[in-house]
Formats: C-alpha cells, sequence, structure tokens
C-alpha cells in the first residue's frame, strides 16, 4: 500500500446531458499526493433514465467544480492547493417511506487553499435552504 497509486485520466461520463469530466491521480500513501481537475453536471431529476432507482424521488442541479494539487499531510498542517465549489439548485427528494417531500434544496460549499496549509484553508457553507411541509427553513 506505501507504493500504491491510483490515477485516472481523461475521465468522459456522459448520460444525456449529465456529465463527469477530467482527471484524479492519488500517489504515494504515506505522504499523500494528489492532483484532481474535475467537472460535473448533474440534473437528479434525470438519473431515473440510466438508472433504476426504486421508491425515490430525486429532482435538482448539482454542479461541482474540483481542482486539487498538493500534498495531504494533517501531522504537518499540509492541505492540497484547492479551488473546489459544490452547488445544488432546486434540489427535491421524496421517499416512499416518508411521502413528504424536502423541497427547494439550494446549498453552496466552497473549500478553498491557496497556500497548500491547514491555516489557509477556508470551508465556507452558504446557509442551506429548503422547504419541508410547507415550512421554509434556512
Amino acid at each position: 500500500m506505501k507504493s500504491a497509486s491510483i490515477s485516472i485520466h481523461d475521465i468522459s461520463i456522459q448520460a444525456l446531458s449529465n456529465y463527469i469530466k477530467g482527471y484524479v491521480s492519488i500517489t504515494d500513501f504515506n505522504k499523500i499526493a494528489v492532483q484532481s481537475d474535475l467537472k460535473a453536471l448533474f440534473n437528479l431529476a434525470d438519473i431515473k433514465s440510466f438508472y433504476p432507482i426504486k421508491d425515490i424521488e430525486l429532482a435538482g442541479l448539482i454542479d461541482v467544480n474540483l481542482n486539487a494539487k498538493g500534498y495531504v499531510d494533517l501531522k504537518r498542517n499540509i492541505f492540497p492547493e484547492t479551488n473546489t465549489s459544490i452547488v445544488m439548485k432546486d434540489g427535491f427528494i421524496k421517499s416512499k417511506e416518508y411521502p413528504i417531500p424536502m423541497e427547494n434544496i439550494h446549498v453552496e460549499a466552497f473549500v478553498n487553499s491557496e497556500k497548500g496549509s491547514l491555516r489557509d484553508l477556508s470551508v465556507k457553507i452558504l446557509p442551506v435552504s429548503f422547504t419541508f411541509a410547507g415550512n421554509h427553513f434556512s
């Protein structure tokens, strides 16, 4: 495991207008080296068109942009230089077990580190909001 590496280059997965594109490389599990550039865009309502999901309804748009380069060494407070965003808009979840849906789900999260350290690591989660049983939560 010490000399193992994972490398997936030229990722290009598309289903309808949904996609995942980019690459990921992780090496040296003693001093984990990460290099990644991934972009994904998914309309959750489309998933049933290409993957069988039972007993749950999903909708909403998820947009992910992940860019990371550097090392992970938590003992020395080293974290990859990263610029990542995850955004979900107009989310909807309804299950067979609990038929009252969670609607209008909005989530925005950002992870940034310009210098590759835990000292300058910024994790920002904007107020999450959704509607459940006719009540708005934030």
